[in-house]
């Protein structure tokens, strides 16, 4: 019939009550109610089987005073627009501790304590909207939670929110995870400064829809500001691996705004269907990874951009910005127009080329030449960058034989010259770098594959380590000891020839030296006893490298080069090394592509000069040891000539100096031979006099007891004596 029961234990309504029902697609509105019981009522209403179960009721009882129109949503104010929204409400007689229900508002129906009460006005615990959702997306029009891009139930992002380092939010999947924007301006922030970027961020398993009736998709949201989806300021390295839909924004950066040049080093893999003024997708993220589909990417130099249109033909982008040719390439690798490489382009699947003189080449299996310039030359694969570059090539049976794979760059003529050769044979693969022109190659080293020998030099190394050349390095104060003149030092400062040159000490088990005395001119013998005084000044210092990273933080017990040298000058040697003298990390860095140069900006002073040689640790190229060019005033900021790229931080381990000083151990071995030798001479003295003394203390108590038993007997004597007498 029209009566349907509704089932509320202990719902305490009376004869003459009303209800209200929300949160019903069947039942929703306002009914008097009939048949009271203790836990139930009816309502007029037809039944609805599907509907069976699943009702939540509010109700308010008609004749409660607080039941009166609310007349409008006004603003905290902006520094409490978060804290809640107030109510104007002409009569309404309400006190602080009564709750309401609010009822027929398109964003603030439910239940609410009122904490804050005024004439004609009352505040509510909820951040005020400043406009409705009224639209949806795909699911229909309207405010319901299913009104989404894809039709499923979402979740409501009523603001916007901000998000810091290392912060990953994971869903099940794009299509069951699913937030919907709540109003035009509700979007995901990151913000970062100079100083402290936002970093290790990771999104992932669910979809961000704007609601902007995009492609056929429901909604009509329009963010007035850039950004529509995320807005993201000082941001690198973060993964976006949620779908980003149906944005829409009057500025720039329909899916995702990059502020200022600040963004760079980001990956996301679905940003579908956005629109903006410029950058429908994505507009300001550099040296990133970016996956378009049905909008395109502005203003993002150096980033790999796939895009794909509406009709699923995918395209590949890897150019500048600026580049007014560009790469495209389909699924398959085909090209589609002029062909330019802006940066190291991987093909995972079939490469095909228009023209018939490329295709011909790679039909035949002859040679692609990839680049503005096609140089004179015959190989497999020929890479041309741009002018003023030279090319390099892969190719086979140039400098070896069939057996080999070759490596070359272009010489001083133009033409192909081996650098690195592999060479096969004998199920073993020889290695060989090598050096000079074409056709007339030498080796610099080689590994040999069979015996895991390394030649320097030499292309026929005999033992693991084979050196026949050397270089010459400048070096001064140090001890030596070769075949040609005994050992001894020298305190000249020259270049001299050396093969090895160690950072610190060489393991081995056995070190030969050549030690006879018929090379040797003997000047005299040590003076033990002087240096066994020199032994006793020396410190023995506990201490730890300021290079954790090489040498571990671990205690170590030795001597101090500057202490030895003042008691013992021939054990310390010097020569040019680096020294940690900085060992800081840049605060920043300025690269200037005019000049090449690159200065350094520190949070501490330096003692450098110009001209001194500073080793810098860079992500790019590694460890290098450049020329300082200026300093600034402060002794805060530096700047090195020959740089090659930009760079975003580095490393800065010190100087090079020329008197950098090292311990000879041997030489303060030998010091302690002579030393124990003094003492055990000492000793033995000592052993001679204590055997003498004894013998003497052994005689000096014979005789004392040879005194002892005749001042016995004359005492015996004496006493017969008296007996006698007395009688």
């Amino acid at each position: 019939g029209n009566k349907v029961t509704c089932q509320a234990n202990n719902h305490g309504l009376q004869a003459g009550d009303s209800i209200i029902i929300v949160r019903s697609s069947a039942y929703a509105g306002t009914y008097p109610v009939s048949q009271l019981t203790e836990n139930s009522f009816d309502i007029e209403a037809s039944f609805n089987a599907n509907a069976a179960g699943a009702v939540t009721a509010l109700w308010a009882a008609s004749s409660d005073k607080a039941r009166s129109a609310i007349t409008g949503f006004v603003k905290l104010g902006e520094a409490l627009a978060n804290e809640g929204t107030v109510c104007e409400s002409n009569g309404h007689d309400l006190k602080v501790g009564d709750s309401i229900l609010i009822t027929g508002s398109d964003q603030y129906n439910g239940v609410y304590s009122l904490a804050n009460v005024a004439d004609n006005q009352f505040t509510i615990d909820t951040p005020f909207i400043e406009a409705d959702i009224a639209l949806g997306a795909g699911g229909g029009k309207g405010n319901g939670e299913h009104h989404t891009f894809n039709g499923r139930p979402a979740y409501i992002l009523k603001n916007s929110i901000q998000v810091g380092s290392n912060v990953s939010i994971i869903g099940f999947n794009p299509q069951d995870t699913v937030v919907v924007k709540n109003h035009a301006e509700t979007k995901i922030k990151l913000l970062g400064t100079a100083e402290t970027p936002i970093t290790g961020v990771r999104f992932a398993g669910w979809s961000f829809d704007g609601r902007a009736d995009l492609s056929t998709l429901g909604g009509e949201l329009i963010t007035q500001g850039h950004g529509g989806g995320f807005f993201l300021r000082h941001v690198h390295h973060c993964v976006f691996h949620c779908t980003i839909v149906n944005h829409l924004t009057k500025g720039l950066g329909g899916g995702i705004y990059g502020d200022s040049d600040s963004v760079t080093s980001i990956r996301a893999n679905a940003v579908i269907s956005n629109s903006a003024n410029s950058g429908k997708g994505v507009y300001g993220c550099h040296h990133s990874e970016l996956r378009l589909y049905d909008c395109d990417a502005k203003n993002c130099n150096d980033t790999i951009v796939y895009q794909q249109a509406a009709q699923g033909e995918q395209h590949l982008v890897l150019a500048k910005e600026t580049t007014a040719e560009v790469l495209q390439v389909t699924r398959h690798g085909h090209f589609m127009g002029t062909a330019q490489f802006d940066m190291p382009a991987t093909f995972n699947k079939t490469l095909v080329a228009d023209t018939a003189v490329v295709k011909t080449r790679l039909n035949a299996m002859q040679s692609l030449r990839i680049g503005p310039e096609l140089i004179d030359a015959e190989q497999a694969l020929i890479i041309a960058a741009q002018s003023g570059y030279n090319p390099v090539g892969i190719t086979q049976a140039s400098y070896g034989g069939t057996s080999t794979m070759e490596l070359t760059t272009q010489d001083d003529a133009g033409k192909q010259a081996t650098r690195i050769c592999l060479r096969g044979g004998h199920n073993q693969t020889n290695i060989e770098f090598l050096r000079g022109a074409q056709g007339a190659e030498q080796v610099s080293m080689m590994i040999n594959g069979e015996t895991g020998f390394i030649g320097i030099g030499t292309s026929e190394p005999e033992c693991p380590l084979d050196i026949r050349t050397y270089g010459n390095i400048t070096t001064s104060h140090f001890g030596f000891l070769n075949t040609s003149k005994p050992t001894g030092k020298n305190s000249k400062k020259a270049s001299r020839p050396y093969a090895i040159r160690t950072a610190l000490r060489i393991a081995a088990a056995e070190f030969n030296a050549l030690s006879d005395g018929r090379i040797k001119k003997i000047v005299n013998h040590s003076n033990r006893q002087m240096d066994l005084a020199c032994l006793l000044k020396l410190k023995i210092t506990d201490y730890r490298y300021i290079d954790e990273y090489q040498y571990g933080n671990e205690m170590k017990k030795g001597l101090i080069a500057q202490q030895v040298e003042a008691v013992f000058p021939q054990a310390v040697q010097r020569s040019s090394n680096v020294i940690p003298d900085i060992f800081s990390s840049s605060d920043k860095v300025e690269y200037s592509k005019d000049d090449s140069s690159l200065t350094i900006y520190l949070n501490q002073t330096v003692t450098l000069s110009v001209g001194d040689q500073v080793r810098l640790i860079d992500d790019h190229q590694g460890d290098v040891e450049k020329t300082v060019v200026a300093i600034a005033p402060d002794k805060k900021s530096f700047t090195v000539a020959h740089w090659q790229s930009p760079s975003e931080r580095v490393f800065v381990y010190g100087k090079q100096v020329d008197d950098c000083r090292s311990v000879d151990y041997d030489r303060i071995l030998m010091l302690c031979v002579s030393s124990v030798q003094a003492q055990q001479a000492e000793q033995q003295a000592l052993a001679q006099e204590n055997k003498h003394l004894h013998q003497r203390l052994a005689l000096l108590e014979k005789q004392f007891a040879a005194l002892q038993s005749q001042f016995k007997s004359q005492a015996n004597c004496a006493s017969a004596d008296c007996v006698s007498e007395g009688g």
